[in-house]
């Protein structure tokens, strides 16, 4: 999965669409703070953080012009955030 969150951000900035690859990167580093602290309780809304960036990622995605590329990005995180929900 964190691969596949560097490839779309890696792609997302090619493209110039540096804010949503910067989202990207932002859910990138909370998901390792997660993964280190292993969500402790004083931490109770980082999951719902990472759910809600991902939203706000495909979001961003679907107002911009649709292209394969673009549809493909949208499919994978929604299946990321179909997985996490």
């Amino acid at each position: 999965m964190i691969k596949d969150l560097i490839s779309v951000a890696n792609k997302l900035d090619t493209k110039g669409l540096t804010k949503e690859a910067d989202i990207l990167d932002r859910l990138l580093v909370k998901m390792s703070q997660m993964a280190e602290e292993e969500i402790s309780e004083e931490e109770p809304g980082s999951e719902t953080d990472v759910l809600s960036a991902i939203t706000t990622v495909i979001d961003n995605l679907k107002s911009r012009e649709a292209t394969p590329e673009t549809e493909s990005q949208i499919d994978l995180l929604s299946q990321l955030l179909e997985e996490n929900l």
